[in-house]
This record gives structure tokens, sequence and C-alpha cells, in this order.
């Protein structure tokens, strides 16, 4: 038996799922509609978390920085809301009804140097991405594959 503090006021994000994955890492902490990752257990959130933070930490990302998400309710949501917050690293959750203008003075305001989006909302920003003066990296969030074409953003599975 792994022998851990008990729970703080001072805990971070990162230190509450980090504890609770050494603490049940084979119950279901997510129930999800993704086509496999339907049942997510504690060892494997941390694990899909960890993964993100570090990826997103190789492009280039330190903390204070940070990067803007457009996305609903989903499992990536919580991988990336999780991720960014064990790296340091700011999330600035976008209103899914943005566009246009609007869309754009909130993304240049964060400077945010990563746009995350679902793929519903990428027609969205066709329109002001060239206005998008901070973002560095555009990244698509997909079960479907998608059109290669636009090799500009980069996928998030």
């Amino acid at each position: 038996m792994v022998s851990l503090p008990k729970y703080s006021t001072l805990d971070t994000v990162g230190q509450c799922l980090r504890r609770s994955a050494v603490r049940y890492p084979d119950k279901v902490a997510l129930i999800s509609d993704h086509p496999d990752y339907s049942r997510v257990t504690y060892r494997k959130f941390n694990e899909l978390v960890n993964k993100f933070a570090n990826s997103i930490m190789k492009l280039g990302l330190n903390r204070g920085d940070t990067v803007a998400l457009m996305a609903g309710n989903s499992l990536e949501f919580l991988i990336i809301w999780y991720g960014l917050a064990k790296a340091g690293i700011t999330m600035v959750p976008v209103n899914l009804m943005l566009k246009g203008e609007e869309l754009s003075f909130i993304i240049n305001h964060s400077e945010s140097r990563i746009f995350i989006m679902e793929d519903t909302f990428v027609d969205a920003i066709k329109d002001v991405r060239d206005k998008l003066n901070k973002v560095e990296c555009f990244m698509h969030i997909s079960y479907k594959k998608r059109d290669k074409s636009d090799d500009s953003m980069m996928d998030f599975w």
C-alpha cells in the first residue's frame, strides 16, 4: 500500500489526479462516448493527461503561456484541461457560440499560442484565422479521419 498524505487545500489539480490514480488505479474515473475510451480508469486518465502535458511542452510552451480551447463536454476537454494544469499553462475556454471578430478578439487578447478546437468549429475560424496574431499552432479534435489538405492543423489524437 502506498502511503499518501491526506488531501490539502493547497493541492493542485494535477496532484489530486495523481493521488487518485495511485489510490484508485482501476476504478472508473470517466465514462465517455469516445469509441476507444468508453470507460477510463484513473490510471489511464492520468496517463492520457501526462501524455498530453508532455506533448504540449514539446511544442515549446512554458509555464504561464496560454492555450485557447473551443470544445464541448468531452474526454478530450478534460484531458486538455488537466494536462495544461499539470504543465502550468493557462487554458482559455472559448465560448462555442463565438464567431468572426468576437472570436479573434478573445484569442488575440488572451495571447494564446495554441488554439485547440473540435472539428465542428473549424469552419468558424476560417474567416479570422489570419487575424489570430499570436497563435503558432492550430490543433484539431475529431474521432473521424479528416481532410489532410490543411496540413497547418495538427491532430489531437
